[in-house]
């Protein structure tokens, strides 16, 4: 999974932004705790850019990814 990590100052204005990589498994429907080096800010958001479906999840597929 890629992310997208904005930084935010106290008015919540970007600052500055990374893409990270997380690797490993995430359970469908699952959270992962993940560590990005990144500079510090008052706030972070962070987006899913892409991912893979990949097997092993013990259901479908699903349809299409990104």
């Amino acid at each position: 999974m890629r992310l997208q990590v904005e930084r935010l100052d106290g008015d919540g204005k970007v600052v500055g932004s990374a893409s990270v990589w997380v690797l490993g498994i995430v359970p469908m429907n699952g959270r992962m705790y993940f560590r990005a080096s990144v500079p510090e800010a008052v706030r972070y958001r962070v987006a899913v850019l892409t991912f893979d479906w990949g097997s092993g999840s013990g259901g479908s597929r699903g349809g299409g990814g990104m």
